[in-house]
């Protein structure tokens, strides 16, 4: 109980965030709250008299429902503050129509579309979109507005198992239409708020880098490393960093930020004796810094929690650093809500306290005299613990461990560090000094080359690469919790904490022993694929895959099925117009219309655009269960329905509704 009121934001903050998964588990509406609210706070009343007319329990009653009332009051905050941040009423989707559109934030472009964050007016109401423009026209700046003749769409769900839902990602950032920008109609005067300035300067700063001529290689890295924009970076570096494990040094986050951090302390500690002073001008330039980068989240919740150890320094304090670290979660999260859903988000807290947490227990293994040699063994100790600290979340969401991210971290990280503290320079030489600029440019330049081809050269050692591990949100939860629990064990050892662990142990074994529970049990889906048909059973050793798709084992949303379900025997059933499984005969009816056959068919599944009498075809087979596939014509489609409706027939839209699952 001590520990706990001594450092009171640890359970503040773990109820606070747990509002905010509450409040999305359920899609708690704003609304909602105004009556919630009332109903807790005259349950607890009502509780709270009732037992202390108790005598005998009454000091045990006030402390319980001191914490009760500490636990409910930062979940319902939790709940209202990511209700009433994602209170925005999702936008009509309808025919086109001309609407004003601004340009929020410029994103990674594909192959053939640049893509934007932006908002449109709407019946006198703002909407954030997805807005694609072909690669063909001009790139929009931040803050450009324009009046164009689009439609609103919905964005597309995950149509498979195991696929990333990209809707429901944009919905945590309160995006839930898109519009195809084809022609503008009329560009307007440009929204000359903060962030439009703040863009401004950011274009200004990045065109003083044009006098070195850097080729896309070199310019991808640099825009990545000093304004946080990642959209000038080729698929192949990015993708060489990644596979290598040192893909973070390419996101302006805590690793650059903490470098910063004690590099301006040092500088201005040289000039500056008085350390309120010194505190000042660090976090002034870090804040120009988080400008610099277009206030990302990992910048700004880097200087937040760098600022707190600033000011706890400032103010000679023995501060927690873990306890500094919640308060700047619990702050950010006060702010944006929907923080606490970004990867990006999760993995830096967890790599944080991962080091502060765990790197005190090795220490002693990796100190050295040489002063050289030590600064290199701990930061090989620090990328262990770290890597260590983050990687079931990695597995959770990524699938992948690379091996050489030690010797990736080692060479990478200190390149890194020295390219972002000489570009902070180089800035300032660009507009005071060209001649210097161009030297230091020259240096930097190399650095760069030799970090990409020191990555390119890892990511090409493909048998060092662990791929395709899957690993369930309940194995992530338990495998962190076995992490710092077998560290808590190490600092002290107590009988509590003994039988915690083999809890955490017998929890995990009873995890893996599910499936196997279930053996005899199959499952069977129909999966989307616009140009073929896929239909899978799986049972608790093969794959049965009944298909007309002669590659369907490199499609990427089976490598993506096999991988959640595991590794097993697959067979490979090759389909031409039907096919029996279980008591269920299958008929695909193709465009060329044929589907009177000897036997009645179970399933019909309407593909490639069949010129068929539906009505006839129904009332010759009597079919159980009709499949639309959704290569088909939208006109055609539309018509089948309305005949299935008449006819009480079950049908699947696999355009609307995506995959299909069949009981036994």
């Amino acid at each position: 109980m001590m520990k706990v009121m001594k450092h009171p934001m640890i359970p503040i903050t773990f109820f606070y965030v747990n509002g905010i998964f509450l409040s999305d588990y359920f899609s708690i509406r704003f609304q909602t709250i105004f009556w919630v609210i009332p109903l807790t706070a005259l349950i607890l009343l009502f509780l709270f008299f009732h037992t202390l007319l108790n005598n005998n329990v009454r000091n045990e009653a006030a402390r319980f429902f001191s914490w009760l009332f500490v636990a409910l009051f930062f979940i319902l905050a939790g709940i209202s503050s990511y209700s009433f941040t994602n209170r925005q009423d999702k936008p009509v989707y309808e025919v086109s129509r001309f609407y004003s559109i601004t340009v929020e934030e410029q994103l990674k472009p594909n192959s053939s579309q640049n893509r934007y964050y932006g908002t449109l007016i709407q019946d006198n109401k703002k909407h954030r979109v997805l807005i694609y423009q072909s690669v063909k026209d001009s790139i929009w700046q931040t803050g450009q507005t324009f009046i164009s003749y689009v439609a609103v769409k919905p964005i597309h769900t995950a149509k498979n198992p195991y696929q990333f839902n990209y809707a429901a990602y944009l919905s945590k950032k309160n995006i839930y239409g898109q519009i195809k920008v084809d022609s503008v109609y009329k560009i307007l005067p440009p929204q000359k708020d903060f962030y439009h300035y703040v863009a401004f300067v950011r274009e200004q700063l990045k065109e003083s880098f044009d006098l070195h001529a850097y080729d896309q290689e070199v310019r991808g890295i640099i825009y990545a490393l000093l304004f946080g924009q990642r959209q000038d970076m080729s698929e192949t570096v990015e993708k060489n960093y990644r596979d290598a494990g040192v893909v973070h040094v390419l996101s302006v986050s805590g690793l650059h930020i903490g470098l910063l951090y004690y590099v301006l302390n040092f500088i201005l500690g040289l000039g500056i004796r008085n350390r309120n002073y010194r505190f000042l001008g660090v976090v002034s330039f870090l804040i120009f810094f988080a400008f610099l980068s277009g206030l990302s989240g990992p910048v700004v919740r880097s200087v937040v929690m760098f600022s707190l150890v600033g000011f706890g320094s400032m103010l000679r304090k023995n501060t927690s650093t873990i306890h500094i670290l919640i308060v700047s979660m619990f702050f950010i999260l006060l702010l944006y809500p929907n923080y606490v859903f970004d990867i990006g988000f999760q993995l830096s807290y967890m790599a944080v306290y991962a080091i502060i947490y765990l790197y005190p227990l090795i220490r002693k293994y990796f100190r050295k005299e040489n002063k050289l040699i030590n600064f290199f063994s701990e930061m090989v100790a620090i990328s262990l613990v770290a890597q260590l600290g983050v990687l079931p979340l990695s597995l959770y969401y990524f699938g992948q461990f690379p091996l050489l991210f030690l010797i990736g971290n080692l060479i990478v990280v200190t390149t890194t560090n020295l390219v972002l503290l000489g570009l902070l320079l180089l800035l300032a030489l660009n507009y005071i000094n060209e001649y210097l600029a161009r030297y230091l440019g020259y240096v930097i330049e190399y650095l760069i080359l030799f970090g990409n081809k020191v990555t390119e050269m890892i990511a090409a050692q493909h048998q060092w690469i662990l791929t395709d591990i899957s690993v369930k949100l309940t194995e992530c939860i338990v495998y962190i919790l076995l992490i710092f629990s077998v560290a808590w064990l190490l600092k002290k050892y107590t009988y509590k904490k003994i039988i915690l662990l083999l809890i955490l142990l017998i929890s995990l074994q009873i995890n893996y022993l599910i499936p196997y529970l279930k053996k005899g049990v199959t499952e069977q889906y129909v999966l989307y694929d616009y140009r073929n048909f896929t239909y899978v059973e799986l049972s608790s050793d093969k794959y049965h895959f009944y298909t007309t798709d002669p590659d369907v084992q490199q499609q990427h949303y089976i490598k993506e099925f096999i991988r959640e379900k595991g590794k097993k025997q697959i067979v490979i059933h090759h389909v031409e117009n039907s096919f029996k499984n279980g008591n269920k005969l299958f008929l695909l009816v193709d465009s060329l219309g044929i589907y009177k056959t000897s036997q009645k068919a179970d399933v019909i599944v309407l593909i490639n655009n069949p010129a068929v009498n539906l009505d006839r075809l129904i009332e010759y087979h009597q079919p159980r269960q009709l499949i639309v596939h959704p290569g088909n014509k939208k006109w055609r489609k539309e018509n089948w329905l309305t005949s299935c409706d008449k006819k009480n027939i079950p049908y699947h839209d696999m355009r609307e509704k995506g995959y299909m699952t069949f009981n036994n």
